[in-house]
């Protein structure tokens, strides 16, 4: 393919990937609209009277001025910002300029929802696929409020925060004081935000805790491998059969079980039980000491002489299938 064509194909990608993101926003911008959603809330009225009040006064009310039950009562106006924003769009084009304003607030959350998962994801077409699928599900249940700018700005601080967790950048969480300085001014849900930072805070302090602990455990591994290797080392034919016929012939070889009394009878099982941990221990332990002394050798002829042995016994059991015969040590 030449230099020509290679251009050609990542233009035609790139107007494709313009084009859905472009369908992306006509999707919200047509769905806000059809909705009016915009205009359709009633508590936008209030808001917008709180924001004539403030640049009317250069100051902030204090008590609920516009409420009919609560006009003495403390009030804070914490979606200043907001109203301020909406009530020089109304002073711009009336209910138009309201319109518009919600209607930029709409396509600027999906704009930041595509954005985080853009960054976060690195794909084009996943991206779309998820900003698609959550502004369908959130963005049209609720009208254009100050919340609006709280799912903006929790985009933009998760999008902050998971980044430098991933890249180990730290300074990219430089930005999240500014995120905070518009957030605290737009919406009382701020707090939210500072809730996630703890959080978050408190998980990576446990995480690196444990990768801590982890890590102190792994100075132990050696250990517990041999104890393990050990433990699996009963789990073989001798263990399964042999061993408890073995043990049941000699708990009943020097007079049966009804005879004896029941201390004896305890006793003889502890000594037999200590007996056969003795050999697993001595046998483990001579394969052991030749092993530390030198003889790593022995590590890669094992697979060549269990194929030797199992080979072996498989003749002689067919040997002893086809003649009838035994071989065996019988007890004097």
């Amino acid at each position: 393919m030449s230099v020509a064509q290679e251009l050609r194909t990542l233009f035609r990608l790139r107007i494709l990937q313009l084009a859905t993101l472009g369908s992306l926003f006509a999707f919200v911008l047509w769905r806000s609209l059809a909705l009016k959603l915009t205009v359709s809330d009633l508590d936008n009225w209030w808001h917008l009277k709180v924001g004539d009040w403030i640049l009317q006064n250069h100051s902030f009310p204090h008590t609920g001025i516009f409420s009919a039950t609560a006009a003495n009562r403390p009030w804070a106006a914490y979606s200043w910002g907001y109203e301020i924003l909406l009530s020089l769009s109304y002073k711009w084009q009336d209910i138009l300029g309201m319109s518009i304003f919600g209607t930029v607030l709409t396509l600027l959350v999906a704009a930041s929802v595509y954005r985080m998962t853009r960054r976060l994801s690195g794909r084009f077409w996943m991206a779309c696929l998820i900003a698609t699928a959550a502004c369908s599900v959130f963005l049209f249940t609720v009208c254009p409020r100050p919340v609006y700018f709280c799912m903006m700005l929790f985009t933009a601080e998760l999008t902050l925060i998971l980044e430098a967790n991933r890249s180990g950048r730290m300074q990219t969480l430089y930005w999240l004081p500014l995120v905070f300085f518009f957030w605290a001014n737009m919406h009382i849900q701020f707090v939210y935000g500072l809730a996630v930072i703890g959080l978050l805070a408190i998980l990576f302090a446990v995480r690196n805790r444990a990768e801590s602990t982890v890590a102190d455990l792994a100075t132990l591994i050696p250990l517990g491998w041999a104890f393990a290797a050990g433990m699996v080392a009963s789990v073989n034919p001798c263990g399964f059969f042999m061993l408890p016929a073995y043990l049941s012939y000699q708990l009943g070889a020097r007079g049966t079980l009804e005879e004896s009394s029941r201390v004896r009878r305890v006793s003889r099982a502890l000594g037999l039980g200590v007996v056969a941990t003795s050999g697993f221990l001595l046998v483990l332990a001579a394969v052991g000491g030749v092993m530390a002394v030198g003889g790593q050798w022995l590590i890669r002829t094992f697979p060549y002489v269990g194929a030797a042995i199992g080979a072996g016994l498989t003749v002689l059991g067919v040997w002893m299938l086809r003649s009838g015969r035994t071989i065996g040590l019988l007890p004097a």
